[in-house]
């Protein structure tokens, strides 16, 4: 088993900045010495002349992470792999928040991406269906703060973008639309940062109707939401 410390997304195996690695042989083998752990970092399959498993490794970067035990050189059971993905963190009020969504979704593109502080073109939050009822998506600031502003980052590509409104509240009951992308843009912005009158805000929501012009519109890909 791969264990990985500091996870923003432990699901998804998104890690801040760093994160130690530990690896853990989840059952005995009938052999009668002691497996060794050997692992590779690159995603390639371990081999009995791997890099041997003595401590805690170091990442920084995103990874592909496969390890496996080996008794006398012979590979004991099928062995683990995990993929890492590192992000660094920016000023937002959102960052690690609790978020929740009216379409559930699982790994590797959970809810949760979307405070994660991860910015990357595949780092989205896949949601579907987002027609004929939108899809919200809504940040607990946990905290009533002053904000103004909001904003999205979304999957985007020369033909596609997502259409969506945004929303703020204090209760979490009434919200009031302060920024939106309803067309789709002269050109591709993957990130708009929506301004406006500073106020009272602990509840921030994304409603979308999906991803448009990109294989199938029904999906939303929110890859982050940064609140300021």
């Amino acid at each position: 088993m791969i264990q990985a410390t500091n996870l923003a997304v432990p699901a998804d195996g998104v890690f801040h900045d760093r994160s130690e690695i530990s690896f853990q042989i989840q059952a005995p083998t009938s052999a009668d010495n002691e497996p060794e752990i050997r692992y590779t970092l690159n995603g390639a399959a371990p081999t009995a002349t791997s890099k041997l498993y003595r401590e805690s490794v170091l990442i920084t970067a995103s990874t592909i992470v496969r390890a496996a035990a080996f008794v006398d050189g012979i590979q004991q059971g099928h062995g683990s792999r995990k993929k890492l993905t590192a992000v660094s963190p920016v000023e937002n009020l959102a960052l690690g928040k609790p978020v929740s969504s009216s379409v559930t979704s699982g790994p590797p593109f959970s809810v949760e991406r979307v405070t994660d502080a991860g910015t990357g073109n595949l780092d989205f939050y896949l949601g579907y269906p987002a027609v004929s009822e939108s899809l919200k998506v809504t940040i607990d600031l946990e905290a009533v703060r002053k904000v103004n502003s909001v904003t999205v980052v979304a999957y985007t590509n020369s033909r596609s973008y997502e259409k969506y409104t945004v929303e703020v509240s204090i209760d979490g009951k009434t919200f009031e639309e302060v920024g939106s992308r309803l067309q789709k843009p002269k050109q591709p912005a993957a990130s708009v940062e929506h301004i406006f009158a500073a106020r009272d805000v602990r509840f921030v929501r994304i409603v979308s109707e999906g991803n448009k012009g990109y294989v199938f519109d029904l999906f939303s890909k929110i890859v982050e939401v940064q609140v300021r």
